[in-house]
C-alpha cells in the first residue's frame, strides 16, 4: 500500500472547498495551521474523504490511524491563503500542493506501520 493511493489533489479540492466556506477568522491569511470552524470542517471532510478510499488500506485499524493522522497533519500545514486559493478551483494550484499532500500521506502511512496499525 502506498501513500499515493490514499488521496490526490483532485479529491482534496472538494475537502478544501468545505473549509473555504468557513474561512479562518482568527488569524491573518498567511498564518499556517487552520483554526476554529475552518479546521473542524476540514478535518471532518478530510477524514471522510480518506475513509471513502477504504480499499487502499489492508485493515480498518490502519485506515482509522492513517485518516486521522492525515487530516490533522494536513490541517496543520495549510494557511487560509492556501484554502482560499485551492477553493478557487484553479488547476495550476494543484501542482504546488501535491508534494505537501504526498509528504503528509507518506508520514502517516509510515507511522501507522511503525506503530503496528496495519
Amino acid at each position: 500500500m502506498t501513500a499515493a493511493r490514499i488521496v490526490g489533489v483532485a479529491s482534496l479540492l472538494a475537502t478544501l472547498a468545505v473549509a473555504v466556506k468557513y474561512g479562518n477568522q482568527y488569524l491573518d491569511d498567511a498564518h499556517v495551521g487552520l483554526l476554529g470552524p475552518a479546521r473542524e470542517s476540514f478535518i471532518r471532510a478530510a477524514v471522510q474523504n480518506c475513509k471513502d478510499r477504504q480499499g487502499a488500506f489492508p485493515t480498518t485499524a490502519m485506515m482509522k490511524a492513517v485518516c486521522s493522522c492525515y487530516s490533522e497533519r494536513l490541517a496543520d500545514t495549510l494557511s487560509n491563503n492556501d484554502v482560499q486559493a485551492i477553493g478557487s478551483h484553479d488547476p495550476s494550484l494543484s501542482i504546488p500542493m501535491q508534494p505537501r499532500i504526498d509528504a503528509v500521506a507518506k508520514y502517516c502511512v509510515d507511522r501507522a506501520k511503525t506503530t503496528g496499525n496495519f
